[in-house]
């Protein structure tokens, strides 16, 4: 789980990944959460915010499932529209 979200991740070739990390909140007190089981995928929650790979994807409510598969990225097994592709600074 990350936050409230399950993540799967599942180009990763790894025999353990890294947990997810609690980062800093927001000014405005919303969680932020990193995982990056791989360096193919980075995946960060700011607030209910998904960026994957440095792409934005809108916002998730809680209990979405994102899934990163070789690039792919899925909420609850649907393709998102990308927000934004201009690579994000990391929180």
């Amino acid at each position: 789980m990350v936050g409230q979200h399950k993540v799967e991740v599942t180009d990763c070739y790894r025999i353990s990944a890294p947990r997810p990390e609690r980062l800093p909140d927001l000014p405005d007190g919303k969680r932020v959460y990193s995982y990056v089981p791989c360096r193919d995928a980075a995946v960060i929650i700011r607030g209910e915010e998904l960026v994957v790979n440095g792409k934005q994807y809108g916002v998730l409510i809680p209990g979405d499932v994102v899934t990163v598969d070789h690039g792919t990225v899925l909420v609850n097994e649907r393709a998102p529209a990308v927000v934004n592709d201009k690579p994000q600074a990391a929180p």
